[in-house]
């Protein structure tokens, strides 16, 4: 972890040499990467082979940066934990990272939440989690989306035979919503936490 480093201008060489030196997790929750941060960030990881889990919550990436990790995750083989909430992504970033998605193998949890997907981002995510297989633990808590966004991922998980946890709370989803997620889940036989809390 990263957590506590002081961040100096010659941050990122730092943050480089410590996920090219073997480490399994990177936290940089606390450290203000900025745009071209997380560029260097997704160069290195390009070249890694350890990282098992990466905390990037409440950093400034964007759709830009957004898609130069989605670069990234096309090649992972090794990353099983990914956290981008509150990372500021929107329709076009969530779209690139939802087509590095749709092939990965390694990934196991992934949390999105607090970033505005929209209704274009939501299908591109339902698609990825139609081809995904190895995604267990979902989190998509205050995602700003509405009720055609709603049924388009709630579709997804109908068939779904990975899917243990999913956080779904936070959404203002109303009845329309619910009806539609209580149908996907009837069929559903491995999910065992389902969070819809605080949901109109």
């Amino acid at each position: 972890s990263l957590k506590n480093v002081i961040v100096g201008a010659s941050w990122v060489d730092k943050t480089i040499n410590v996920i090219l030196n073997n480490k399994q997790s990177l936290d940089l929750s606390s450290i203000d990467i900025g745009l071209e941060g997380t560029k260097e960030l997704a160069k290195a990881l390009t070249k890694n082979t350890t990282l098992t889990s990466l905390n990037l919550r409440s950093k400034y990436v964007g759709d830009e940066g957004a898609k130069e990790l989605a670069k990234t995750f096309t090649k992972n083989t090794t990353l099983t934990n990914l956290c981008l909430r509150l990372t500021a992504i929107k329709a076009s970033g969530i779209e690139a990272l939802a087509r590095a998605f749709t092939d990965d193998t390694a990934l196991t949890s992934l949390d999105l939440s607090s970033n505005n997907i929209g209704l274009e981002g939501a299908k591109e995510l339902a698609k990825a989690f139609t081809n995904n297989t190895t995604l267990t633990n979902i989190a998509l808590h205050s995602i700003f989306i509405e009720i055609p966004a709603i049924k388009a991922l709630a579709k997804v998980f109908t068939n779904n035979t990975t899917l243990t946890s999913l956080d779904f709370s936070y959404n203002h989803i109303h009845a329309e919503g619910a009806e539609a997620i209580a149908t996907a889940f009837t069929k559903n036989t491995t999910l065992n936490s389902l969070n819809l809390g605080w949901n109109n």
